[in-house]
């Protein structure tokens, strides 16, 4: 689960790629809606396009029954000149089997039919440093006390950057930052410190290397 303050309401994934893509959409600054797990609807029509294509409707196991097929992410996506769809399927990559695929085909052909691009997505097709960083922050987006804390997020970032040194964990330098700042409660300071990166006033470097609490982390010098 994460709460999401693109869309004001909490997302539920079936794995964790899943939300990692979700983390990634969610720091997008071109994302503006997430539904997760779409329902292809009206039924018939994955029906038609299974028959159609030769390939068995997936059913509800241990009947005869057609399921009801989804598909993981549908996006709402800024663009220039408005927003469009796109729809999105998330495999991890051990999982692309010949049934798989063709499961796979039914939705892609369900989106093109709607004039709607589709996108298979795979860990070997993310930026999974990113992915996993956000990660580690994601704490900031579930967590009411951020916005009570008294404290504004580019400022303890501010102290973070100002005692930084190469050589000491992110656990080390946030106990500074947050002493600097009259904080007492670390674990209050890292979800701060996380909402800053989310709202990019922060120049921890979410994609050189993964992050945790007992090993240096790296800034971003030219920002």
């Amino acid at each position: 689960m994460v709460t999401s303050p693109i869309t004001g309401r909490e997302h539920h994934y079936l794995s964790r790629i899943e939300w990692y893509v979700h983390l990634l959409c969610e720091y997008s600054s071109r994302i503006i809606d997430i539904r997760e797990q779409y329902a292809l609807l009206p039924w018939r029509d994955t029906q038609w396009i299974a028959d159609r294509l030769g390939i068995a409707h997936p059913i509800i196991p241990y009947t005869a029954t057609p399921s009801v097929l989804t598909t993981d992410l549908l996006l709402s996506v800024k663009e220039a000149d408005g927003v469009r769809l796109v729809a999105v399927s998330v495999k991890p990559d051990a999982e692309l089997d010949a049934r798989s695929m063709e499961k796979l085909l039914i939705e892609r052909v369900y989106w093109e039919r709607l004039g709607i691009a589709w996108f298979l997505v795979t860990p070997s097709s993310l930026p999974m440093t990113r992915a996993e960083n956000l990660g580690f922050f994601e704490g900031a987006l579930r967590s009411g006390d951020v916005a009570m804390a008294g404290v504004e997020p580019s400022l303890l970032a501010q102290e973070f950057e100002r005692l930084w040194t190469p050589d000491a964990t992110y656990v080390e330098i946030l106990q500074r930052a947050c002493l600097a700042i009259d904080l007492d409660d670390e674990s209050l300071g890292h979800r701060i410190l996380g909402a800053a990166v989310w709202n990019r006033q922060s120049r921890i470097d979410i994609d050189s290397s993964l992050m945790n609490h007992d090993a240096p982390c790296a800034l971003r010098l030219d920002a």
